[in-house]
């Protein structure tokens, strides 16, 4: 299991991960849906910010980010077949070191 640094062609597949993740929390499709620019990664985003995934074998699981200017956690989603398998708590612990 590794955390990488995301790369500009992987924006598209992290905005489906958002969005499915987001879709696992029983929010109605409507509000899925006027979510989905706000969670689009774009490869801008990915240049300007603190990106990362975490994979195993290969297969990503999930993924978060830093706002540059900020500092701040910005994203935190892990893809949905992968969620209460304690990738989040990796994910975590990465984050607050």
């Amino acid at each position: 299991m590794k955390i990488r640094e995301a790369l500009l062609s992987e924006a598209n597949e992290l905005s489906e991960f958002a969005l499915h993740s987001k879709a696992t929390w029983n929010y109605s499709e409507e509000f899925i849906l006027a979510c989905k620019e706000d969670l689009t990664i774009t490869e801008e985003y990915i240049k300007n910010n603190f990106v990362y995934v975490l994979e195993n074998d290969n297969t990503k699981i999930g993924f978060f980010s830093f706002l540059h200017n900020d500092k701040a956690l910005d994203f935190l989603y892990i893809h949905p077949r992968y969620k209460g398998k304690g990738y989040g708590k990796i994910m975590w612990k990465f984050v607050i070191e």
